[in-house]
Parts: structure tokens; sequence; C-alpha cells
């Protein structure tokens, strides 16, 4: 009971948050495919395609709409337009973003958005503002990329001379982060149909709606299942003839992508690294999986008040 009471809170609160936020939304297009996926071009130019809505979330944010807002983005455009928000203008992989919103309700939009660079530390701030800093040129690896929203996000400021890799395993995901990497004309973003591991291998993948995917099983895990072909990071990068990466995103459940990833961090004297630690595996919190590791390979590492790591050197 306590759990669907701190659910109905979360969403109620969220949509009010986000019913907000998509008004702010300079939409120039709404549409759908003939499979009915939603496409929302923004007057910037920059086009988005995902799933349709199905959520309560969207619904309840759909009907806080203004009947002006409503008559220009159809219901079933609503979570598209949600995706827009948490993922292109707030992306998951920018560490150094400063919501304006209070630490409690950006826990309700994603983990991934609880942390302000003000919430760390004050004597960690100036060393995870240059370590976490994206900068023109350098490499990028989004592992558990979903549909590419926060690779464009960040693109234009890599520019068109480097490179960001954009891992996703689950094939209708996959098949959206495509279309919007073409769509977009995005040439630095490189999108890869993968599951990082630590070995090459094809293995039993659990699928669920969206993005409850998972190779590892995990408290949330369906028991839909599906084969997903695995790569190491190391593997990958080598073979696009890449020598070193700048920044590694792993927005996925488990050590393993981190283990297939040792040589590229060996071999750089600076890299940034986020990981999603929060999740629950083997009785254990990813963070306390990988902290043997980032300790081998002597990475200075923070762990945030929501498990979230940061790793850097």
């Amino acid at each position: 009971m306590k759990g669907l009471v701190e659910n109905i809170e979360r969403t109620m609160v969220l949509s009010k948050l986000l019913s907000k936020e998509i008004q702010g939304l300079e939409i120039s297009r709404v549409e759908f495919t003939k499979n009915k996926w939603a496409e929302i071009e923004l007057k910037c130019g920059t086009v988005f395609r995902t799933f349709p809505s199905f959520r309560v979330l969207d619904t309840i944010t759909y009907r806080r709409l203004p009947k002006e807002v409503r008559g220009k983005l159809p219901y079933e455009a609503t979570k598209c337009a949600i995706d827009i928000i948490v993922r292109f203008k707030y992306p998951q992989m920018n560490v150094l973003r400063d919501l304006k919103y209070s630490r409690k309700t950006r826990k309700k939009i994603s983990l991934m958005h609880a942390d302000n660079l003000k919430d760390f530390p004050r004597s960690l701030r100036k060393t995870i503002k240059d370590k976490f800093n994206i900068n023109r040129g350098d490499t990028v690896v989004d592992v558990g990329a979903h549909t590419g929203f926060g690779a464009l996000a960040i693109r234009n400021k890599i520019g068109d001379e480097s490179k960001i890799f954009c891992l996703e395993a689950e094939v209708s995901c996959f098949s959206f982060l495509r279309h919007n990497v073409y769509a977009n004309g995005a040439n630095q973003i490189i999108p890869l149909n993968i599951a990082a591991w630590d070995k090459p291998a094809n293995m039993t993948f659990r699928k669920g709606k969206a993005q409850n995917n998972s190779l590892v099983e995990i408290n949330n895990s369906t028991n839909f299942l599906t084969t997903s072909r695995t790569e190491t990071i190391d593997n990958i990068i080598s073979s696009h003839g890449i020598k070193e990466i700048n920044y590694l995103s792993l927005t996925i459940n488990g050590p393993q992508a981190l283990e297939g990833s040792k040589n590229i961090i060996s071999n750089r004297s600076r890299i940034a690294i986020s990981l999603a630690g929060w999740y629950n595996v083997a009785s254990k919190k990813v963070h306390q999986l990988v902290i043997p590791i980032i300790e081998q390979l002597g990475l200075d590492f923070h762990i945030t008040l929501v498990g979230k790591v940061l790793a850097w050197k």
C-alpha cells in the first residue's frame, strides 16, 4: 500500500511539472507513422520519434494541458513530448545540470536527474565540473541510449569532428534511435544494436515495455525473453579505429559493461564515467559491485546520494 501511495504521489507531482514544461516546447509539427509511432519536430528543426503514449503519467499530464495546447498536441504524442523534456532538454548524460526543482521533485523525474552539481560535496564540485564537462572534439560512449534523445542533445556540443557511440540492445528502441539519428542528419552519432558486456556472446535478454529491459535479473525484470548480441566496449571502440574515449555513460543494470571497458579506460590519461548504480543485482546494489573494478583501474570516484557512480582520472 505504501508503494502504491508513493507511486500515485510521484505521478501527480511529475505530471504537473511536465505539463508546464510541455507548454514551453516550440513544436512545429506532430505526425504519426503507419505503425502509429509518434513524431514531433521542434521549431529548431530537431525531429523526435518514439513510442506512442500508454502510461498513466501520459494520461494525467495530457489532461493538465490547456485546451489550446491539446489542440496542437494529440494525446498519443504525449510520451514523445515528455521524453523531449526528460531526455533532450535535460539529458541524463549531463552530470553538470542545474535543474531548477527541489531535490525531492528531481528524484520524481528520475534517479538519473536527482543530483544537481550543488548536491555534491563542496570539495568535489570543481573537480567534477572539470572532469565531466563534455567538450568539443570529445568521443562519447552512451550505453543504454534508448531512442537517442540524449545523444541529440549533446551532438552540437562535441562538433562534427568527433563521435557518440550509442549502444541500445532492445530492437524497438534501436529502431527509433536509428531513425532519429538519420532524420536529423546526426553524422556524429553511431547507432549500434548491441548490448555491452564483458565478452562477446548471444545472451538472454529480458524485455519489458519501452525501457524496462535487462540482461541481468533485477527487481523489475519481466518474463518476456529474447536474444541479444553482446560485445565489449573495448572491442567496439577498437573496431571503429578509435584509440581513446573521453566520456562513458552507462545507463544499464550491472558491472559487466565496465569490465569490458578496462582496456580503453586504462589507456586514457583523462576519462569520465557515469553509471546508474542504484539497481539491485544479486542482492547488492550495482555501485557496490563496480567499486572493486573502479579501484582496480585506479580511478577516483564518488557515489551520489541516490547511488549514481561518478568515476574519473
